[in-house]
C-alpha cells in the first residue's frame, strides 16, 4: 500500500470515517491501566520464548493446536539479526514452501516477550489462513500477545508482570498520540498510507476480542479470513 491513500484504506477495511471514529471510541487515558515500572527479571532467549509462546497458545487457544504447533516447527527464526539493517521485528509470509520467517532482535529484556508473542502471532495467522488486510493482521499478533501474558502468569508470575508491564506501556502509545492522529487523519481522503494507522484500530478491536467468553471467534479470524465488519459485528459492544 505504499502509494496508497486514507481513503484507500478505508475501503481496503470496509470502513467510513464515521464507522473508524466509532470503532476507535475514547483514548488510551480511558481504556487502559496507568503504567508501571516493570520489575527486574530474567528473561528467557528467543528461540526459548518463541517455545514458551507455543506452549501458552497451545493451552489458551486450543482450537489452534495443530496450526500452532506447525507454525513453531516450519518458521524460520532469527533472534540475533544485524540491528543496522534490520532494527525492528518483521515477519515474512513465505520465504518457499510455505514457510514464515520472523527477524526479531532480543534484547534480554521483558520487551522480547511481547515482540516475540507478537511475530508468532503473525506467523500463526499466515500459516492457518488467507491474508488478512492490515488491520486484521495486527489483531492477530495484538491478540497472541494477550494471551502469552494471560497463560504466563501461572508458569511464571514474574515475567508475566514484567511483560505485562511493557504490553499496557505498547498499548497506551498505540491508543495515545497514533490515536489521535488517525482520528486526525480520517478527514484528510488524500493524506498518503502511514502504516502506523492499523495499530490503534487493531489494539482498541483486539481489547473487544479479548472480552469474547470462548475462541471461536478467535479461531474463525485466524483460520477463515473475516473481514473487518463481519468481525466488529460479531464483537461485544464497547464499554
Amino acid at each position: 500500500m505504499s502509494d496508497s491513500t486514507m481513503a484507500d484504506w478505508l475501503v481496503l477495511h470496509g470502513l467510513t470515517p464515521e464507522s473508524c471514529l466509532h470503532l476507535l471510541g475514547p483514548e488510551a487515558s480511558e481504556q487502559v491501566s496507568a503504567e508501571h515500572r516493570p520489575p527486574e527479571v530474567t528473561v528467557p532467549s528467543g528461540s526459548d520464548l518463541w517455545t514458551l509462546s507455543s506452549d501458552i497458545l497451545q493451552v489458551q487457544a486450543p482450537a489452534l493446536a495443530a496450526q500452532i504447533a506447525r507454525t513453531t516447527e516450519q518458521t524460520l527464526t532469527q533472534f540475533a539479526p544485524d540491528t543496522e539493517r534490520f532494527p525492528r521485528a518483521f515477519t515474512l509470509h513465505d520465504i518457499g514452501y510455505g514457510r514464515p520467517y520472523v527477524s526479531c532482535p532480543c534484547k534480554g529484556t521483558a520487551g522480547d516477550v511481547i515482540r516475540v508473542a507478537h511475530e508468532f502471532g503473525h506467523a500463526l495467522q499466515l500459516m492457518s489462513g488467507p491474508p488478512l488486510p492490515p488491520v486484521l493482521r495486527e489483531i492477530c499478533a495484538f491478540a497472541s500477545e494477550a494471551l502469552v501474558v494471560r497463560g504466563l502468569r501461572d508458569r511464571n508470575p514474574k515475567l508475566a508482570e514484567a511483560a505485562s508491564a511493557v504490553l499496557v506501556a505498547n498499548t497506551r502509545h498505540d491508543l495515545g498520540r497514533l490515536h489521535q492522529d488517525l482520528r486526525a487523519r480520517l478527514s484528510q481522503p488524500d493524506c498518503p498510507y502511514d502504516y502506523d494507522w492499523n495499530y490503534p484500530l487493531s489494539r482498541c478491536l483486539t481489547v473487544r476480542l479479548m472480552q469474547m467468553p470462548d475462541e471461536t471467534l478467535l479461531t474463525k479470524l485466524f483460520c477463515e479470513g473475516l473481514s473487518t465488519v463481519e468481525l466488529t459485528e460479531s464483537l461485544p459492544e464497547q464499554v
